[in-house]
């Protein structure tokens, strides 16, 4: 199966986080505040940035990259 970043943005929020259980590859964590943790995963042959609230243990929103660039910020 395969799937594009298009595709990826128009399931709802539950759907995001099935697919990246099910066929996503977590790499990077990186914590924000005390409270929000972001999360690179990898995906198919794309990235997804997750945004976690670590008291709630809730993902807020999941979206893919638009652009590769931004991953120069995990490594900062």
């Amino acid at each position: 199966m395969s799937l594009s970043k298009g595709e990826f943005s128009r399931f709802n929020l539950k759907s995001k986080i099935t697919l990246l259980k099910d066929n996503g590859k977590i790499l990077m964590k990186k914590k924000i505040t005390n409270v929000h943790e972001i999360r690179l995963f990898l995906l198919y042959d794309f990235y997804v940035e997750v945004c976690f609230d670590l008291h709630k243990r809730k993902i807020l929103r999941a979206e893919p990259f638009l652009n590769s660039k931004w991953l120069d910020l995990y490594c900062k």
